[in-house]
């Protein structure tokens, strides 16, 4: 005969939910306490588990959500038909606040399958990047919904919504300004929206572009083990204020749309709190070629391609 019982407590539990390859979670739940009313088990079902029913509420000492921490967080939880479901699990932090419409795992598959969604507004990336003395970048909100099994790939894709703002004051943007005669340190740019989706040991980030009055970033890339970063990108600037001794005024020219914007590839490496930035030589070449390739019966293009392959693509 099924068993009732008044109350089900679970104490001190930990859910943890890691991309292959990442020794990091993309979500863990520590401290977790859990209290289901009403418990139904069903003594047929094999394994009890799966014919257990029950609501409550839960509440996590501390959370970890794409690498945004959490002190204290609770939400609601129901068990039935092998399948463990909590929603509305809120919480604020110092960076945002973090919100998991719902976090369901089917105890009946083996190895465990779940589905999450999660939400975090009014995240400082300020304060997430390093700088949190400034105010620069604008807020960030990030939306996700994840699928997989334990121990498996994630299928599923994410949102990154930047609130305009300013490129932060930085020695590696510094560096890069010295380099391309640039003036990104504090350039404002627009409201962007840029996708991801998770990879093993990571995440892939879709083409996207930021934009602003004096700068244009159009690039791609991945990042791996919740930091080390390798993306190739496009810097834009209007023209009119490039000008730096490492380029000629011919080979700006030659890097120069049809909108009047100087594009300069730039590949960016190393971690996410600490990127390195080299231009991309090869995609420079490509851009020479084209150049040439499309202005091949204009004398005066063709020697700027010309001076483009003698400055930056000689062995």
């Amino acid at each position: 005969m099924p068993l009732e019982v008044q109350t089900l407590r679970v104490r001190d539990g930990i859910i943890s939910v890691t991309m292959p390859g990442e020794s990091e979670p993309i979500v863990e739940l520590r401290g977790l306490t859990l209290n289901l009313d009403d418990v139904r088990l069903d003594p047929n079902i094999v394994p009890p588990l799966l014919g257990a029913t029950g609501t409550g509420a839960l509440e996590i000492d501390s959370a970890t959500v794409g690498g945004m921490q959490i002190d204290s967080a609770g939400g609601t939880a129901s068990l039935a038909n092998g399948l463990m479901e909590m929603t509305e699990i809120t919480a604020a932090a110092p960076a945002g606040t973090m919100r998991i419409p719902s976090l369901v795992i089917d105890l009946a598959k083996n190895p465990a399958e779940f589905e999450v969604e999660m939400h975090a507004d009014s995240v400082n990336l300020n304060l997430l990047s390093g700088y949190p003395d400034t105010q620069t970048l604008g807020d960030a909100a990030l939306t996700a919904k994840l699928a997989g099994a334990t121990g498996g790939e994630l299928t599923g894709s994410g949102l990154l919504r930047l609130a305009q703002g300013g490129l932060p004051t930085s020695a590696s943007l510094s560096a890069l300004d010295g380099a391309l005669g640039t003036n990104l340190s504090a350039a404002r740019y627009e409201d962007t929206e840029i996708t991801f989706v998770p990879i093993p040991g990571g995440i892939r980030v879709e083409p996207f572009e930021l934009r602003g009055d004096a700068v244009r970033v159009r690039g791609d890339g991945t990042l791996l083990n919740g930091q080390d970063v390798d993306f190739r990108v496009s810097v834009g600037v209007p023209r009119a204020t490039a000008s730096t001794a490492s380029f000629a005024g011919v080979m700006l020219d030659g890097l120069t749309d049809t909108e009047g914007w100087v594009n300069f590839p730039v590949i960016v490496s190393g971690t996410a709190l600490e990127p390195n930035y080299a231009v991309d030589t090869d995609a420079v070449r490509r851009l020479a070629e084209d150049r040439a390739r499309q202005s091949a019966e204009d004398e005066a293009s063709r020697q700027i391609g010309r001076a483009i392959g003698r400055i930056c693509c000689s062995p």
